[in-house]
């Protein structure tokens, strides 16, 4: 069917039918339904990253600097500019879902099960979330390492320990994480290729959103160029 968006995204889709037929049933307003499960999954991510901050920089070893780091880094995500759009958007909340599924994979402290969940619920909220796998991977290792190195710092031996060898022990403890993550995120790529539900067709791709569809090589990337140097121009007046 050339119609067909192949957009899969069956969690986000029960998410917004359930709300539906549960604002009708109460006598509520839609659209301020959905706005309002989009705050709270946005405020729950901004929490997470909060938590993921504290876990970067596990040097802030008092309550209150990791109570400060929290705080600060919550509302800088939350009340960022750039995230007004996809929360008051409702048709946005396959990406909040993803973004929120992400941060909790993320901490190498959450147990494999969950990380499993996670990972699916993820894939099954929005495409996009196929995406994130690497900066997971990257952030969960970063966490490992510094985890370990505060670790190796507070209790010093006579034995010297670089850097090296204490990354290579984070990734060994993280080995069957990233099995999982991996695993999952591969598979669900390969099924999608299988049941070609990868490229969006050609007559849903309107000029208006994607001025640069058409164009291919080097002149796509020529403009490209164009426009961000427009932008750069704009930025410093």
């Amino acid at each position: 069917n050339p119609s067909r968006h192949k957009s899969w995204r069956p969690l986000s889709i029960l998410s917004f039918r359930w709300l539906r037929h549960a604002a009708a049933f109460a006598g509520k307003d839609e659209l301020f339904s959905h706005r309002l499960i989009n705050i709270l999954t946005h405020t729950a991510t901004a929490d997470m990253v909060s938590i993921l901050a504290v876990l970067l920089f596990p040097s802030c070893a008092s309550p209150q600097q990791q109570l400060l780091l929290r705080l600060t880094t919550k509302l800088l995500f939350g009340l960022h500019p750039t995230h007004v759009e996809v929360t008051a958007n409702a048709a946005n909340r396959p990406h909040i879902l993803a973004v929120l599924c992400s941060t909790v994979s993320i901490d190498p402290s959450t147990p494999i099960v969950l990380v499993v969940a996670f990972q699916l619920i993820g894939l099954l909220s929005a495409e996009t979330f196929l995406f994130q796998m690497p900066a997971t991977l990257v952030t969960m290792t970063v966490i490992a390492f510094r985890q370990r190195s505060v670790t190796t710092t507070s209790t010093a031996t006579t034995t010297t320990t670089t850097p090296w060898s204490l990354l290579g022990q984070s990734m060994v403890t993280l080995i069957p994480r990233y099995v999982c993550v991996m695993f999952l995120n591969i598979g669900y790529f390969v099924a999608r290729k299988v049941f070609d539900t990868l490229s969006i067709p050609d007559g849903l791709i309107r000029l208006a959103e994607n001025p640069f569809y058409e164009m291919v090589g080097w002149r796509r990337v020529r403009n490209y160029l164009y426009v961000l140097s427009i932008h750069i121009a704009k930025s410093s007046n």
